[in-house]
Parts: C-alpha cells; sequence; structure tokens
C-alpha cells in the first residue's frame, strides 16, 4: 500500500523578508530623521568676557533680598543703550556686569526679566542675556508687548 505522503514534493518553508526589510528602512528614516546632531549649548565652548574697561565702581542697592520676586532689565537706547535695575541706571555694559554678578551673588536662581524698548538693536539684548549667563543667573525671561 502506497503512502500519500511519499507522493507528495518536500515544501521548504521560505520567509518573507521584503516587509521586514521595509520596516527595517522605515524604522532607519525615523530615527535618522528624529535624531539632533547639533550640541547642545552647554557643550559649546563660550568665551563671555570682552577686552575693554571694566567699570566695577557701582554697587547694587537692594534694599532686602527676601523682598525681592523678579528683577527686570529695562533697556533703553537714545544714542546708547542704557540699563535699568530697580533704581540702579547704568550706562555701559561693563557696569550692567558688575551690577548683575552683584545680583548673582545674592540670589542666583532669581527671575530675571529683560524688557527692551521697540528700538533697541538686538545685539544689545544678546549681550545683556549673556551678562545675565555670565553672572551665574539661571532664570532668565523676556518681556513681550501686545501688539
Amino acid at each position: 500500500m502506497k503512502s500519500v505522503y511519499l507522493n507528495r514534493k518536500r515544501v521548504v518553508p521560505e520567509l518573507k523578508m521584503t516587509a521586514m526589510i521595509d520596516i527595517i528602512f522605515l524604522l532607519l528614516i525615523f530615527f535618522v530623521c528624529t535624531a539632533n546632531f547639533r550640541l547642545h549649548e552647554s557643550q559649546m565652548k563660550a568665551d563671555m568676557s570682552l577686552d575693554g574697561n571694566s567699570d566695577n565702581s557701582i554697587t547694587l542697592v537692594i534694599p532686602d533680598t527676601a523682598d525681592i520676586d523678579v528683577a527686570v532689565i529695562k533697556i533703553a537706547f537714545r544714542e546708547s543703550p542704557s540699563w535699568q535695575i530697580a533704581s540702579n541706571k547704568c550706562n555701559s555694559i561693563a557696569q550692567l556686569r558688575a551690577l548683575l554678578r552683584q545680583l548673582g551673588n545674592v540670589q542666583n536662581d532669581l527671575p530675571i526679566i529683560i524688557d527692551s524698548e521697540p528700538n533697541v538693536p538686538i545685539e544689545h539684548v544678546i549681550d545683556t542675556y549673556d551678562a545675565c549667563r555670565v553672572a551665574g543667573l539661571t532664570n532668565i525671561q523676556f518681556a513681550a508687548r501686545r501688539l
């Protein structure tokens, strides 16, 4: 008696790899597109010190550190930039740096709001931000006007 199984041809199972390769390529494309290849700002070297005369003769007038909730730096620009923090007015970036350094020594997580007039060139706003970061202040925000 003949067996039914002998007449059949042996079928070798094969795996369909096309779908698997498609999925692998889609995942590869997804991860390449979502990867961030830029250096983080904290890893970049930046020398924030500027050469020139530093006028450190200004002193910060703080009535009581417990009373300060936020410090607002107002930037005005007439012929040259000027900065004001509370009742302290600075006419140079060196004076501002000295004042911010003193403020950073008192409380480095104090919220700082940079409020510039519309006619202030952006370079002075960036210089103010850099001065805050060099002074060790960590909570820096920008004020925005409603249109």
